[in-house]
């Protein structure tokens, strides 16, 4: 799996991206600018912080800040349509949201099925 992670990253051209995407190609600069890394620190320790210590990520936010964090979505594929992304998106929103829930898992999975592996 890391051999074809950091080889799908190596084929990304980050400038086709964000044209894609209809953003400013100067903005691929910002991948390598590491004045925002005491930011990201900040936040993956909050994040954590909200979840507990021992979880990956993913980790995902609800109502911040006071509301419950989660690790997860993990997914193997992008949802087809918005109709499915955002019946997913509600769904964990829905778990989040009740205070006894901590965990579902289920570790049998389809391969990736993403963009950056195509």
């Amino acid at each position: 799996m890391t051999t074809r992670f950091t080889d799908a990253i190596r084929r990304v051209d980050v400038v086709e991206v964000l044209a894609a995407l209809d953003l400013p190609a100067d903005l691929a600069e910002a991948a390598d600018d590491t004045s925002w890394d005491p930011v990201i620190v900040a936040e993956s320790d909050e994040a954590f912080r909200r979840t507990g210590p021992d979880v990956g990520t993913p980790i995902i936010s609800f109502d911040p800040p006071s509301g419950t964090s989660l690790f997860g979505p993990v997914i193997s594929d992008v949802p087809a349509d918005d109709e499915t992304a955002l019946a997913l998106h509600d769904a964990l929103r829905t778990l989040a949201r009740y205070p006894g829930f901590s965990e579902l898992k289920r570790s049998a999975r389809p391969a990736l099925d993403l963009p950056l592996f195509r």
